[in-house]
């Protein structure tokens, strides 16, 4: 199976549980401005899904700028917190520690 039908099986596995919650080309950019980054591709096509909330028992920040607590504001209150990277973007908090993305490393999620 190739990565499209992968990304294909996820987002219907995922719009069978949870209702369609997906991030315009256009937020994505701007958030890509915001932080300084580039987006993984991989990242950016399950962000036309997904934008955030409770996956695998984990609080995932939301994407949407609108939201109080989004990954954009957090992931620069932690940079200028503890001096995060700017590679690194902060996509949940749990109790004592934070999950980041890498958005310089660029692994093969599916297949």
């Amino acid at each position: 199976m190739n990565d499209m039908n992968d990304m294909n099986e996820l987002q219907n596995k995922y719009q069978a549980l949870y209702d369609f919650d997906g991030v315009t080309k256009e937020s994505l950019d701007k958030i890509e401005h915001e932080l300084q980054i580039k987006l993984p591709n991989d990242f950016r096509e399950i962000s036309g899904f997904y934008s955030g909330g409770i996956v695998g028992g984990i609080d995932i920040h939301s994407f949407q700028f609108s939201e109080p607590t989004n990954f954009i504001r957090e992931t620069i209150r932690i940079r200028e917190a503890v001096g995060l990277p700017n590679r690194f973007v902060v996509i949940a908090e749990q109790a004592e520690s934070i999950i980041v993305m890498d958005t310089e490393k660029h692994h093969q999620s599916f297949g």
